[in-house]
């Protein structure tokens, strides 16, 4: 830009000289000041890019202004004019930059910031941190949706379009209307739109936690109690805690508990642990100590707390007994032990001709399989002696037969007493008694059982082991028919190697006189019996049962 400074006359008739001249940023002279004498010779200078220009003693400093090829028009008071290269025109208050629709408009007391529309794959407006990362706004090249997306990525994390849809993740598109209900959530739906629900209705949806927890503090947990929860222990492995310590595990092939199950008492209807689809079928308590297995709904087996098996949940049965097949379709049940093969070995077990002479004692001493049928004359000693037998029937015992051969000179009671076994094979517990007298020549019988509280009833049950045993009340002389054991089979143990001594070890005897009525025994007192030439030999008896 070029300025003559000459003398002018600016105004009047008469020519004065001017010595102050006032310049606007857009060149031009808005003000004069007179003086009286001609203005001496000007330095002009450049300094800076913008303000007035401004004349200062002899120097005139015009900015260098830049700004195009120049402005015109009129413009207008209070706004910015326009810098451009198309228009001269002042009226719109505009800025821009040339060729660019980027521009900051302000109209009507407000503002508004026009971004230019790129090709679509360009950001229109970028936030970014220290290390270049952040978000932007793109607006499609059609104009008609606008993305927000992750800088260096083309994943749309937000869509809005002109329609005033709204998409998330480039997958789920929100309703464009809102629910009139109070509530209500949305949902996701299988085409990738979402809708309205009722916060009553049935939620799907994915909810991720924290691979990180673990049993002391657990993923998903509770405002009050954040050490029970759930958590991930590890892959395809869930783990449940309780007060910080894990509980349970849940795996792909198995449960793992790490805590103590409780079930309900149940019933055989409804037992405590039931099976899928079989609800009436399981385990449940039969009471304390006590646990029991139904099948549909029935009480079937059972535990006991003294271990015995409970059939049909109730049913012990009695000892000797065994649990027998019913067959298929059939429950088991107790039963009365006997033989069940081809080899079925039995003892005569009921009376023969019961209509007739009525065959009903039993020689229990010369039966299979400990007896003997070999007789001679003896008596038992001054101890007592057990000789083991096999009931041949249940029932209970009856009349007792016996032979005194040689009668006692003065009165003497012969003990003829029935144990029972230990299971072990050693008699322990008299189950009763008869007294002979032994002054009494001749067969006799009686069938006064007694034990030691008085008269009593002796039971007994077929194919179970017993012993009968003979004592004493004192030494006096006297015989009874005898059962001569020498060559029986042997029943005893020994010190060491067994005696060849015919009959030793042919039963048990007490290691001590006994002249009292029949006790309880163990095995402490007892030693096999050692026989000699008629003492020591059981007596032949007959038993009815």
């Amino acid at each position: 830009m070029t300025l003559n400074i000459e003398n002018t006359l600016v105004s009047g008739t008469t020519p004065n000289y001017y010595d102050a001249l006032t310049i606007n940023a857009q060149g031009q002279v808005t003000a004069v000041a007179s003086g009286t004498a001609p203005q001496a010779a000007l330095t002009l200078t450049t300094t800076g890019t913008s303000g007035a220009a401004t004349l200062v003693g002899a120097t005139l400093n015009i900015p260098q202004y830049s700004g195009g090829s120049g402005v015109g028009g009129s413009g207008t008071v209070g706004t910015i004019p326009v810098f451009v290269t198309d228009t001269t025109t002042l009226g719109d208050s505009r800025m821009t930059q040339p060729n660019s629709y980027e521009s900051v408009i302000t109209a009507s007391g407000g503002m508004m910031l026009s971004l230019k529309s790129s090709d679509g794959n360009e950001p229109n407006l970028r936030f970014v941190n220290s290390s270049n990362q952040g978000i932007y706004f793109q607006q499609a090249a059609d104009g008609a949706s606008l993305y927000l997306k992750p800088i260096g990525s083309a994943s749309k994390l937000w869509k809005v379009t002109t329609g005033g849809a709204v998409t998330i993740n480039d997958a789920y598109t929100l309703p464009t209307t809102v629910t009139g209900s109070n509530d209500y959530v949305l949902t996701a739906q299988t085409d990738g739109t979402t809708a309205w629900a009722a916060a009553s209705a049935s939620v799907t949806f994915p909810l991720l936690a924290d691979d990180g927890g673990g049993a002391s503090d657990p993923s998903y947990s509770f405002d009050g109690d954040t050490n029970t929860g759930m958590f991930r222990l590890t892959g395809d492995t869930l783990g449940f805690s309780v007060g910080g310590s894990a509980a349970m595990y849940m795996q792909s092939s198995k449960v793992e508990a790490n805590k103590d199950f409780e079930f309900i008492a149940g019933s055989a209807a409804s037992p405590s642990a039931m099976f899928a689809s079989d609800n009436d079928t399981g385990f449940y308590s039969l009471g304390a100590n006590k646990i029991g297995m139904a099948t549909g709904g029935v009480a079937r087996l059972g535990i006991g707390d003294a271990g015995e098996i409970l059939v049909g949940g109730s049913a012990a049965g009695s000892s000797g007994q065994v649990l027998t097949s019913g067959g298929a379709g059939a429950a088991v049940s107790w039963a009365t032990a006997s033989a069940s093969n081809d080899f079925d070995v039995q003892l005569l077990g009921e009376a023969l001709d019961t209509d007739g002479t009525n065959y009903n004692t039993f020689d229990v001493l010369s039966q299979a399989p400990f007896g003997v049928a070999r007789y001679n004359t003896g008596y038992i000693g001054q101890k007592q002696g057990f000789f083991p037998f096999i009931a041949p029937k249940t029932g209970s015992a009856g009349a007792l037969y016996w032979n005194i051969t040689s009668p006692a000179g003065s009165a003497q009671i012969l003990y003829a007493a029935i144990y029972d076994s230990n299971g072990n094979g050693v008699p322990e517990t008299p189950l009763g008694w008869i007294a002979i007298d032994t002054t009494s020549s001749g067969v006799n019988t009686s069938s006064s059982w007694v034990d030691a509280s008085g008269s009593t009833t002796v039971s007994l049950t077929r194919g179970t082991q017993y012993f009968f045993a003979f004592n004493q009340s004192n030494n006096e002389s006297y015989t009874y028919r005898s059962i001569s054991y020498d060559y029986t089979s042997r029943y005893g143990t020994y010190a060491g190697m067994p005696s060849t001594s015919n009959g030793y070890g042919a039963g048990l005897v007490s290691n001590s006189t006994v002249t009292s009525a029949p006790a309880a025994v163990t095995a402490d007192g007892l030693e096999p019996v050692v026989l000699f030439s008629s003492i020591g030999w059981p007596c032949h008896v007959g038993l009815v049962i």
